[in-house]
């Protein structure tokens, strides 16, 4: 039966869903995204050295966040390098990082992009994990999840049904790779600085299973 259900994701592949666009929801959703994140006592954001203004328009909100042509949330760069573009460069900007991620995430249904990383170069784990909410998003068409310390990819990845970009570079994942990765050896995976897993070891396993 494991070997039926895993035949079938691989066959299935990625799917396109339709357009759920509601701008209010996204304006909540992140406010709790960068409320999650505020020291109590010093007010601001680690890793961010300015604030998002809740009393301006969502269109005049700070790099970091793009909107797609409906005026939603479809990016969010929050990996201190402020570009909703596919591998773009590892050096931070001082643009929003963030070590906690709320249910809230999950409210972002028209989220093509999502960039998530340590709040350093260097790495730093989240405390919590990485919000399993992302696992929702039908729409994510790139995922970035680079430096952050985590030692397992998290499970809900297998959910993303429309992933084109799946970039895990820089954590402490270590293998073998989940047999239900088979569902993405047609889309540009990256494993580049994990000291169990690497680009060579995925072409292997996709090798292997398709």
């Amino acid at each position: 039966m494991r070997v039926f259900i895993l035949s079938i994701l691989c066959v299935l592949g990625l799917q396109e869903v339709s357009s759920q666009c509601d701008r209010e929801r996204d304006s909540l959703a992140l406010i709790a995204i960068d409320s999650a994140n505020v020291d109590p006592f010093l007010g601001i954001t680690p890793g961010f050295n300015y604030s998002w203004d809740y009393n301006q328009p969502l269109d005049t909100w700070p790099l970091g966040i793009c909107l797609n042509d409906e005026g939603c949330v479809s990016g969010l760069a929050l990996d201190g390098e402020g570009s909703c573009n596919p591998g773009a460069s590892m050096e931070p900007t001082g643009f929003y990082t963030l070590d906690s991620i709320p249910d809230a995430i999950g409210d972002l249904k028209e989220l093509e992009f999502l960039s998530l990383a340590g709040p350093t170069v260097s790495g730093t784990t989240f405390p919590e994990g990485i919000n399993s909410k992302i696992g929702t998003l039908k729409r994510l068409k790139t995922l970035e999840i680079k430096n952050t310390g985590l030692t397992q990819i998290p499970e809900w990845i297998v959910n993303l049904d429309s992933l084109e970009w799946l970039q895990l570079t820089g954590n402490q994942f270590q293998g073998p790779i989940p047999d239900y990765f088979c569902k993405f050896c047609d889309i540009t995976v990256l494993f580049d600085g994990n000291p169990g897993i690497s680009n060579a070891d995925f072409t292997t396993f996709c090798a292997a299973n398709q």
